[in-house]
């Protein structure tokens, strides 16, 4: 789909439809060709699944990346999600070359997703 195509039938704002195009990609679900989103083979065997086995192929892939593998291990060491200030130290802690402005708007994308996962973890939703 195009980015238009995808703003109109979400019925997304521009800001939306590149924050979940840039988190799809970032994830392997989507390919971004001249503006132009199609799902990777991974994408489509991910859309495909029964919605445990989707949340786990999604739950895995957000850990095959630093940031997201250590605080989700603090997680569990301590019993809960880190606060966002923790987030931000261990995002600069990963060298991930970013501004301080953008390490801090992105801890809350962070600390959103892992609370997503801890979510499903702690209400027995998530099948392993």
């Amino acid at each position: 789909l195009s980015v238009e195509a995808i703003t109109e039938n979400y019925d997304f704002t521009s800001r939306q439809t590149n924050y979940y195009t840039g988190a799809a990609k970032y994830l392997g679900l989507v390919n971004d060709t001249n503006r132009m989103w199609s799902l990777t083979d991974f994408g489509a065997k991910v859309m495909a699944s029964e919605r445990n086995d989707r949340n786990v192929a999604l739950i895995k892939a957000l850990l095959r990346h630093e940031v997201f593998h250590v605080v989700l291990a603090r997680a569990l060491e301590r019993g809960e999600v880190p606060d966002r200030a923790t987030i931000v130290s261990i995002m600069e802690a990963s060298n991930l070359e970013l501004s301080q402005s953008t390490v801090t708007r992105r801890a809350g994308t962070v600390l959103s997703w892992i609370q997503w996962v801890w979510s499903l973890a702690t209400t027995e939703e998530l099948k392993l």
